[in-house]
């Protein structure tokens, strides 16, 4: 929810390897959208295979792999429905969201690709269903 818990812990740097033999709990939507909105093409969209975005597929994926071969045990926590607190902040979001819609299609208009870029990060619907199945994504590979 988007919580500060900063007063809660120390905040200190480690390595991946720190973690090494230890469980780790990822919160799936939060690394979705991380990769979502960091794995993008040319146009700032998504990468994507056949009009459906894989990037949370392919970021999953690595740091998964990193994580298991640095000795870590993930688990994958999946959150239920935002709760009623959340609901200006979600607003919020979606109002941005337009907005960066906006500036998209004037820097595809006007060809302007450093801007099309940036404003494409903003753009991802997180109210889409991501696939996270593995028969949905064995055919990217195929």
């Amino acid at each position: 929810m988007g919580c500060n818990l900063r007063g809660l812990a120390v905040i200190e740097p480690l390595d991946m390897s720190d973690l090494s033999g230890q469980r780790v709990a990822v919160d799936v939507f939060l690394n979705a959208y991380q990769f979502i909105t960091s794995l993008t093409g040319p146009d700032g969209k998504p990468l994507s295979y056949n009009g459906k975005p894989v990037a949370h597929l392919m970021g999953f994926l690595d740091r998964t792999t990193a994580m298991l071969s640095e000795g870590i045990d993930p688990v994958f926590v999946f959150d239920g429905r935002p709760h009623e607190l959340k609901r200006e902040t979600l607003r919020g979001r979606k109002e941005r969201k337009v907005k960066a819609a906006s500036r998209w299609e004037a820097a595809v208009e006007a060809g302007d690709m450093l801007l099309r870029r940036s404003s494409g990060r903003r753009l991802p619907n997180t109210r889409r269903r991501w696939s996270l199945r593995p028969s949905d994504c064995s055919s990217c590979w195929e």
